[in-house]
C-alpha cells in the first residue's frame, strides 16, 4: 500500500491532483460555490465607491437665513475693522443659568442711547436672558445675562461678536460705563 493510500487520499483519474477519499464531486461543487459566494459578499462590503465616502472638506457657506443684512452689522469704530458686532434682543426665560460676560466693547452714544459690544456664544444655543441698567450721578453699569437655550443641546465653544443698544434716564456725558463689572472707554 503506498503512502497516499495510507493518508487517505487518492488520485484524480485525469490528472496528478489529490483528493481526500470519499469527498464526491457534489461536496467539492457545494464547497466551491460557498467560497465564491463568500468572496462575492466580501468584495461587495469592502468596496467604497466615492458616492459611499463622506465629504470632510471644510466650508466657510453660510446660509442665507444666517447671513446678516446689510443694515444689521455695526463696526466697532478704531477697531482693525474686521470685528463686527451684530445686534441681539432680549428674549426673556431661557433654560440655563445665566451668566454676566466681562468685558465690553462702546460701539456708539447718541444723547440717551448707548450701544455696546460684547462676546458670547453661538445664537443657536445661547441668548440674551434680560439687561440690567444701574444709573447713577458717576456711573452707568450696563449688564447682559445670556444664558442657554436648551440644557439639552450640544453647542460648540465659539464667541460671535454681538451688540445691544440701551436707553438710559439721561446722557452718558461724562459717567463712567461699566459692561459687566469692567470700565469701558470710548
Amino acid at each position: 500500500m503506498e503512502a497516499r493510500e495510507r493518508a487517505g487520499l487518492k488520485r484524480e483519474p485525469f490528472g496528478p491532483a489529490l483528493r481526500p477519499t470519499g469527498m464526491t464531486h457534489t461536496s467539492r461543487t457545494r464547497i466551491a460555490g460557498l467560497l465564491a459566494m463568500l468572496a462575492i459578499a466580501t468584495a461587495a462590503c469592502s468596496t467604497a465607491t466615492a458616492d459611499d465616502t463622506p465629504d470632510t472638506t471644510p466650508t466657510t457657506e453660510v446660509p442665507a437665513e444666517e447671513t446678516p443684512t446689510q443694515d444689521e452689522p455695526m463696526p466697532v469704530p478704531g477697531d482693525d475693522g474686521e470685528t463686527t458686532y451684530r445686534p441681539i434682543e432680549v428674549e426673556g426665560d431661557l433654560a440655563g443659568e445665566g451668566s454676566v460676560p466681562g468685558g465690553g466693547t462702546l460701539i456708539s452714544v447718541d444723547g440717551n442711547t448707548v450701544t455696546v459690544g460684547f462676546w458670547m456664544g453661538v445664537d443657536d444655543c445661547y441668548g440674551v436672558e434680560r439687561i440690567d441698567i444701574a444709573e447713577t450721578e458717576t456711573k452707568v453699569t450696563v449688564d447682559v445675562t445670556v444664558a442657554e437655550r436648551d440644557l439639552d443641546q450640544v453647542c460648540i465653544a465659539i464667541a460671535e461678536a454681538r451688540s445691544v443698544t440701551v436707553e438710559l434716564d439721561a446722557p452718558l456725558g461724562e459717567r463712567v460705563l461699566e459692561f459687566g463689572g469692567a470700565p469701558i472707554t470710548g
